[in-house]
């Protein structure tokens, strides 16, 4: 027997039992209603997941898919084919870790569930008087919007954001994107990596990724971590996950295996439980303006010891160029409020006064661009050489 049941679930009952044979929420489109599950169930090899349409007009199977990736630590992906364009990311406990927005709501309740039976997630509407309708669809162009019936027609209230960010692989491995920075370049190299191609990277162009500083250890060698803040998470398609540990034990568990290159909380709740670490190249991070996570990233000794030193020279930060005559940071600073910093940290900040750093020449000198990546703040040097 046949049956529409009234949340869209079109079903299949044995009439004897009333057991259900078939669903219609097992086999999704390009639409995900409230209360369908999407992902893999791991008792009957199931996996449910979004397919575009050709063409509004078309329902034949698109070019786009969107899904859960069971890999490592699970995350939402959206595909082209075969080719992965985003990583929505993984759970953090509250939302997925590449939608900072996505907090707990009034209107929405998210479900993740990952256990022996499934790995799903799904998404329930909290006041059903105010949302009767809402869908979240995957159109034809491969973008994921978010609508809802309202005055008789569909209205969108959310959508995938298109910036360059948000396309998997922009930066390239061990790099991070920030579209803070995109007046001058969003990528940059994650602390104690410099850029596998400067060439490419005087050019704007960093899908090669960053590569380890040249000559440095990070193996039992008095390396340490950098603390990253409000990012998005790396690829934990590769990541190992253990919910026993604490925050202090990740950090412990990391730093004694020298192929582990960074860590953090697996569920931002109550403060951060659980652990996550990566052990190979950290793929596809980015830098929020708001909330995000912490990424702990393993660093050699020598970057650890540059940003543990105490300020002593003058920056301008936030795109503010210096009011002051460079010959007054000697320790008779006047008339400024700037910070000081010490000139391994300079050095550390502008790629060694790299060419590409360099931004121009004035009345008081050379001027560089840096990037100080515990606080995410870009920074501006003038230098006067003697």
């Amino acid at each position: 027997m046949a049956q529409l049941l009234d949340v869209g679930n079109l079903v299949l009952v044995q009439q004897d039992n009333k057991r259900v044979i078939w669903q219609s929420f097992d086999y999704p489109t390009n639409i995900i209603l409230p209360n369908m599950k999407i992902g893999l169930d791991r008792r009957t090899g199931l996996n449910r997941f979004l397919t575009s349409w050709k063409s509004k007009d078309d329902p034949g199977t698109g070019n786009y898919s969107f899904g859960l990736d069971p890999r490592g630590y699970p995350q939402l992906m959206l595909y082209m084919g075969r080719n992965l364009i985003w990583r929505v990311g993984s759970w953090t406990g509250q939302r997925f870790n590449a939608l900072p927005k996505m907090s707990p709501s009034h209107i929405f309740n998210v479900c993740f569930v990952n256990n022996q039976d499934e790995i799903t997630s799904m998404y329930s509407i909290t006041d059903p008087e105010v949302f009767s309708k809402t869908l979240l669809v995957l159109d034809e162009s491969g973008t994921l919007e978010r609508t809802t019936w309202h005055q008789s027609r569909w209205v969108g209230f959310w959508s995938k954001s298109r910036d360059s960010c948000e396309d998997y692989l922009y930066c390239g491995p061990n790099s991070n994107c920030d579209m803070s920075n995109a007046e001058n370049f969003e990528c940059t190299c994650l602390p104690g990596f410099e850029p596998k191609s400067t060439h490419d990277w005087y050019l704007r162009d960093g899908s090669g990724g960053c590569v380890r500083n040249q000559g440095m250890s990070t193996c039992k060698n008095g390396e340490g971590f950098v603390k990253l803040t409000r990012v998005k998470l790396p690829d934990t398609s590769v990541a190992r996950a253990d919910m026993r540990l604490s925050l202090k034990e990740c950090e412990e568990e990391c730093l004694r295996n020298c192929s582990c290159m960074g860590y953090t909380s697996a569920d931002e709740r109550e403060g951060g439980t659980g652990c996550l670490t990566w052990h190979g190249n950290l793929v596809d991070t980015r830098t929020f303006s708001v909330d995000g996570q912490d990424l702990y990233v393993r660093v050699d000794a020598v970057t650890l010891g540059k940003r543990q030193r105490k300020y002593s020279y003058g920056v301008a930060s936030n795109s503010r160029f210096f009011e002051d005559s460079p010959r007054e940071f000697d320790g008779t600073r006047r008339n400024s409020d700037l910070p000081l910093f010490d000139l391994s940290t300079i050095i550390a900040a502008t790629n060694n006064f790299s060419v590409f750093n360099k931004l121009g020449e004035g009345g008081f000198g050379s001027v560089y661009k840096g990037f100080m990546v515990q606080d995410f703040v870009r920074v501006y040097f003038i230098m006067e050489w003697k």
